[in-house]
């Protein structure tokens, strides 16, 4: 029976017999090439408030950066004004996302679109800010996330 192996993963266990030292030398240059490519294409699973690389890269080959925000409240109808991020080389930001924790309590994504008019919460980003503002029908925001994920100039 044949298995196929989804891109990117290795096999765990491998057992190869070489005759000679030239055999030997292309069989560990492949096994390191499989082992690279398979660790380089990956995406890390790290969240972390200081900056770092995803491991993904954009269409021109940029490495994306991410980093992670700690959100404060923002009352109902209110924003959070423009929050420095402390990142000046933002080229543009290939995704903006998080979640928040409402007075209600629950868990909403951001940004968040509701169908109640005027519940939404907005997210804008700068090339050296953000920004969050809450829909005057939305509960108050009491604390959150933002995860920013960007290529750098």
């Amino acid at each position: 029976m044949v298995v196929a192996l989804d891109v990117g993963f290795l096999p765990t266990f491998r057992n190869h017999q070489v005759e000679d030292d030239a055999q030997f030398r292309l069989f560990l240059s492949s096994v390191y090439t499989s082992v690279a490519n398979a660790v380089n294409i990956r995406q890390n699973g790290l969240y972390q408030s200081a900056e770092f690389q995803s491991g993904q890269t954009w269409v021109d080959g940029s490495p994306v950066f991410r980093r992670v925000f700690t959100l404060g409240a923002v009352a109902a109808g209110g924003t959070s004004g423009a929050i420095a991020t402390g990142i000046t080389t933002i080229r543009y930001c290939t995704n903006v996302y998080g979640s928040v924790i409402t007075a209600t309590p629950d868990f909403r994504p951001i940004p968040h679109a509701s169908v109640t008019a005027n519940a939404n919460i907005e997210v804008i980003v700068t090339t050296t800010t953000y920004t969050i503002n809450v829909g005057a029908a939305s509960p108050n925001v009491s604390s959150g996330y933002l995860v920013l994920e960007y290529v750098k100039v």
